[in-house]
This record gives structure tokens, sequence and C-alpha cells, in this order.
């Protein structure tokens, strides 16, 4: 028997790691987790969907466990469960009919036409097919107009998903057919907790109160910007515990005053500019 080469496992980023694979461990969208698995229990589910919020805040996390709630064969009160083999698939990424489409690079009339072309047939591995379309305010006016039909008339077996940070940019006649859901921030409290609880678990790190509150603070807008910051902090402190001011100084030196305007202008600014030193 010759020794087999061990390969390294590859690092995955926190806000991958984490990211929530059922409605119960969404954080601070109540409402519309609570609208949601009250749609799947009576399964009255709408054919189209769009979420709605800044960058960040979980519109596709909850677009991927709607797909497998719909799709899930051992629903707990409207929760998928997460582990059947359906659940399983769309987690793992190996679903044939679950599609996720970035609609910024897909987004003229050929890459909608192919799309209208595949939806007329039935699905392989689920009960339900579902497309995901990201970043769907920059689909062409041209190629709405090609979807519109698909859109308002889907097979039975179909369901749009769309996640956008500009539904203004949407055509009324596209709007007036979705079911909207809006996204909202997190507050510093919620994502306090949610650091915590993360952080500590996946990477072991003792951080003092007051160094939780400074993330949290600086983190208000997007809990995934935050996520990708704090990923540097188990290799700045090794050897002690995180304090007050680490989670700045792991900022690249920036004061915390300074990546709070800085993360907020990015939030809210498709066109937000470089950091100035």
């Amino acid at each position: 028997m010759t020794d087999q080469p061990i390969q390294p496992q590859a690092h995955q980023a926190i806000y991958r790691r984490w990211r929530a694979q059922r409605f119960a461990q969404v954080v601070g969208q109540e409402a519309v987790v609570e609208t949601l698995r009250n749609a799947v229990r009576t399964n009255r589910v709408a054919h189209a969907i769009l979420f709605v919020g800044p960058r960040g805040t979980g519109k596709t996390s909850l677009a991927r466990i709607l797909a497998k709630a719909v799709n899930c064969t051992n629903l707990q009160d409207g929760d998928p469960c997460d582990s059947c083999p359906s659940c399983a698939s769309i987690r793992e990424g190996r679903a044939m009919d679950l599609v996720e489409i970035d609609a910024a690079s897909n987004r003229g009339i050929d890459a909608i036409r192919e799309l209208r072309e595949r939806i007329n047939y039935a699905p392989t591995d689920l009960r339900r097919k579902v497309y995901i379309l990201d970043e769907a305010h920059q689909i062409t006016k041209d190629a709405w107009n090609a979807l519109l039909k698909s859109l308002e008339e889907p097979p039975d077996f179909v369901i749009f998903m769309f996640a956008s940070t500009h539904p203004q940019e949407f055509p009324p006649a596209i709007l007036s057919r979705l079911q909207r859901f809006d996204v909202r921030r997190l507050t510093t409290s919620e994502i306090e907790g949610k650091l915590g609880y993360r952080l500590a678990r996946s990477l072991a790190v003792r951080a003092r109160e007051s160094g939780a509150c400074t993330a949290g603070t600086s983190s208000r807008i997007a809990a995934r910007i935050e996520l990708v910051v704090q990923a540097n902090m188990p290799e700045f402190h090794r050897k002690r515990p995180l304090a007050r001011n680490d989670s700045a100084r792991a900022r690249s030196g920036f004061s915390t005053k300074r990546c709070t305007a800085w993360i907020g202008s990015f939030c809210c600014s498709p066109t937000a500019g470089p950091i100035s030193m």
C-alpha cells in the first residue's frame, strides 16, 4: 500500500463558510423570513420574486434558501431541513435545476433568449426549476422585453428570483409582475451577535467585548463586508485576545472612523472612489 499525498484543503472565505442555509439562520430579516415561510407552508410561493437591498445583506442567500424550501422533501414548519438529497445538492452546488445567472455579464437579448428556450424543459433532479438572476437591474431593455411573456406565464415548475440593489432601474412592466421583498441593513447589535458567534466558532477567536463593539460599529451597512475584514483577525492576533483597536488596525492601519465612512460610501454608492490615505 503506497502512501497517498495529502491534498491541502482549500481556504474558504468566512462569509461563504457561514452563509445561512435555513430561514432560522437568517439574521435581522424577520418580516421577510416569516412571509416566505408562510408562503412555503401554504404552497403559495410566487412564480417571480424580487429581493431588494444594499449589497452584502443576504438577498442571494434568501433566494437559495427559498429554492431549498420549495424543493425540500422534509420541510420543518416552512423551513428546509438542509439534509435531504434535494437540499444537499443545492447546498453543494450540484443541483442541475438551480440556475444562478450573473445578469451583469449575461444582460443581453441573446442570453435571455437562450434562457427562455431552456425553461420549458422539465426539471431533472428537483421538483421545481429555480432561476436566480443576480444584479438583475443591469439587464437591457430589449432583453426584458424578450423575457416578459415567459415571466408573466412561466411553466408551473419554474420559479424566477431576482436580486438587485437598484430596483428603480427595472421597467415598470416587469416590476408589476414581481413579488418584492426589501432586505434591510442589519443593526449594530445584530452584526455584533453574528460576528461574535461566527468568528468564535469558526476561528476560535477570543474577542473582548470592546473589540466586538468596534467591529459592529464599523459595519452597520453590510455584514458581508465586515466578515471579509474580520477574516484577517486570526492571523493578526495569533497569541493574544483581540483588543479594542485591533479591528481598526487590521484594516491596514485605517482608523475606525475613516473605515466606517469609507464602508458606508462604498455600500451606498456604486461609483465610490479609491480610499484616500
